[in-house]
């Protein structure tokens, strides 16, 4: 559904206008309701209401006992916000999320299939900046300390 890197314009109240070329299906795959949450690397997911219900569905069947499981709860399930797209095609992003994101007036999504990802961040404004880009930063086991294996993590 979602492909390439796409830029966002916020504008001073927080809301960001959706590119035409996604509002109509998100309008059909979940009549323009999406749901906007953090990620462990300080950037925002959204993704479409329908799809968001199997990861909520996936996390909250996860082993409570497990530390590692109720920090990835609290972090996606207790950061996450409905929204929904305005008759302009836009959303409102949260005021908490804008600065636990570090947005500014523009924004990159990189699509990931389903779900976009927030990538431009503070210290991450200029295109080709060294790191970004790095394959270590996808190494990783599921804790996110990473590997050395080089290969990726869950």
């Amino acid at each position: 559904m979602f492909r390439g890197i796409t830029i966002f314009h916020l504008d001073t109240k927080g809301r960001l206008a959706i590119p035409a070329r996604y509002r109509e299906r998100l309008e059909t795959l979940a009549g323009g309701r999406l749901v906007i949450t953090v990620d462990r690397d300080r950037c925002l997911l959204l993704y479409p209401e329908s799809e968001w219900e199997i990861i909520e569905r996936r996390l909250a069947a996860l082993p409570a006992f497990d530390p590692t499981v109720r920090a990835l709860q609290r972090l996606y399930l207790g950061n996450a916000q409905d929204v929904e797209l305005d008759a302009q095609g836009r959303i409102l992003i949260p005021s908490h999320l804008r600065k636990f994101a570090a947005l500014d007036k523009q924004i990159a999504f990189v699509g990931q299939g389903v779900k976009l990802v927030s990538s431009l961040r503070s210290g991450m404004k200029r295109p080709g900046r060294r790191g970004w880009m790095r394959p270590s930063r996808f190494a990783g086991d599921r804790t996110g300390q990473g590997s050395r294996t080089g290969r990726p993590g869950l």
